[in-house]
């Protein structure tokens, strides 16, 4: 599966701190002149419940969340590979639940480190039942943090997507708002993997 990558958010120049964030999938090139590197890893959002047109469908639950923290003092050159997990599509009728979003993964390029997995939410059912969806399994690999996302809000109250789950150096996406009319529920957002050097 291959995925749309969003634009690479880079802070910081040299020797100063430098943040590059990724959607998509590829190969992570560590730079020369830093010692310690904090890895961020977020599942996708699950896709909100569907509605008949009457009542609201149930929110998706965001993504689970991995974070480690690497000495790469004399590691400059290596690899680390990423791949983010999609959203999950929106539930598109009264009992259609949205789906899980997508496992975010970073795995060992050149560098040698623990896989990191973070399981995307699942989706929010539709709005004849308006249950929010549950966060998935815990992430795993994380040396420092492993955690499960946030739950979907259930249709009789908003249907909001769960929150994402808030990082060191920025957050992932929320699950998919469940849908009030006859259409669709909201795509989960996808994962985010971010690598901050310093």
């Amino acid at each position: 599966m291959t995925f749309a990558a969003r634009p690479q958010n880079t802070f910081g120049a040299g020797s100063a701190p430098l943040l590059r964030q990724y959607t998509g999938t590829g190969v992570e090139t560590i730079p020369a002149g830093y010692t310690t590197l904090v890895v961020e890893d977020w599942g996708a959002g699950g896709g909100g419940g569907g509605s008949g047109g009457v009542t609201q469908g149930g929110g998706g639950a965001s993504g689970s969340y991995a974070r480690s923290v690497f000495s790469v003092a004399g590691a400059a050159g290596q690899t680390i590979n990423y791949a983010a997990g999609a959203g999950g599509a929106g539930g598109s009728t009264s009992t259609g639940a949205g789906a899980q979003g997508g496992t975010s993964t970073v795995t060992s390029g050149t560098f040698a480190m623990a896989a990191m997995t973070a399981p995307g939410g699942f989706g929010g059912l539709g709005s004849a039942y308006q249950t929010g969806g549950l966060p998935g399994a815990a992430a795993t690999g994380g040396n420092a943090t492993n955690s499960a996302g946030n739950a979907g809000t259930s249709g009789a109250i908003n249907g909001h997507g769960g929150p994402a789950v808030v990082g060191t150096n920025g957050l992932g996406t929320d699950g998919g708002t469940g849908s009030n009319s006859a259409a669709p529920g909201v795509r989960g957002g996808s994962g985010v993997i971010s690598f901050y050097y310093a």
